[in-house]
């Protein structure tokens, strides 16, 4: 009955972390998280009345991006995307692979330009050969 409340959550922690955090150097994506999280709550504490599933609130402020429930949901999804694509033996599916697949599928499929940038060996070019 509340699957759907479920997936709404993490479609929109799966949105907030492509569309804005992505871009950000770690830091940054820190401090976005920690704001996100800090917003959240209290935006979900103006309405007492919506059913509780509705939208939870993130836990806790994570001390690294990637313990945090927005970028959780959106790790989850990348996972669930790279393991349906065939891998080459000794190509280890990191978070950074994780991500640059995850968002070049997200931009090929709604006709964005995508710029990845990093540095030497940061996987842009492993994500494009996926």
């Amino acid at each position: 009955k509340f699957g759907a409340f479920q997936q709404l959550t993490e479609s929109l922690h799966c949105a907030l972390i492509t569309t804005y955090c992505l871009r950000l150097d770690d830091e940054r994506r820190r401090r976005y998280v920690v704001y996100i999280h800090n917003e959240w709550k209290i935006a979900r504490n103006r309405f007492p009345n919506v059913h509780a599933r509705f939208l939870t609130s993130p836990v806790s402020n994570p001390a690294k991006v990637q313990e945090s429930e927005l970028y959780d949901s959106f790790s989850r999804l990348a996972s669930l995307t790279l393991s349906g694509i065939d891998i080459d033996n000794g190509i280890a599916p990191n978070e950074a692979l994780k991500e640059n697949t995850l968002t070049m599928i997200i931009a090929i499929y709604l006709k964005m330009t995508l710029f990845i940038v990093g540095r030497p060996g940061s996987t842009k070019s492993r994500s494009l050969e996926l």
